[in-house]
Formats: C-alpha cells, structure tokens, sequence
C-alpha cells in the first residue's frame, strides 16, 4: 500500500491546486492509496515533526524510503514516478 501525506496551507491558491490535481492525478492512475491531507495551519506540529517547512508538500511514507514532493502536483508523470507508478 502507497501511503500519502499532504500537506496544505488552508485554502491557499497552490494548496488547493495541489489538492486538486493529486486527486486527478490518483485517479486516472487507477491505484489504491492512503491519503492523508494535512493542514498545517491547524496541525503545526505535525508539520514541524515531519519536517515540512513550505507548502504544499506531498510526502510518500511507504513504500520505504520517505521522500518529499514540493509544488502543485500538476505533471502526472512527475507524481506518478514520485509515488512509484507509472502512467
């Protein structure tokens, strides 16, 4: 299972542009994954302990190793390859 975490400033115009488009960009991938969307400015701490510092930042936990994706997530391709799928 591919777990997910993103991590969002509120209603900022990237955050939910990168919202948007990683939910697209799931979808037309047609693969299963745990989705957890985190919103900093309510979960500081959170943030802070998974150290994102900037957003929106997508963070794939599994499959090992943790890695980081920064930006709108509006190239499929490049979010695919990220989270290890292919399009």
């Amino acid at each position: 299972m591919i777990s997910l975490e993103l991590f969002i400033a509120g209603t900022a115009a990237n955050s939910s542009k990168a919202l948007n488009n990683l939910k697209r960009a799931l979808a037309d991938l047609e693969i299963q994954v745990e989705l957890a969307v985190v919103d900093v400015l309510h979960e500081p701490k959170r943030a802070w302990e998974s150290g994102v510092l900037v957003t929106p930042m997508l963070v794939r936990r599994t499959p090992a190793p943790t890695q980081m994706l920064l930006g709108s997530m509006d190239d499929v391709t490049q979010v695919a390859a990220f989270i290890g799928a292919t399009t």
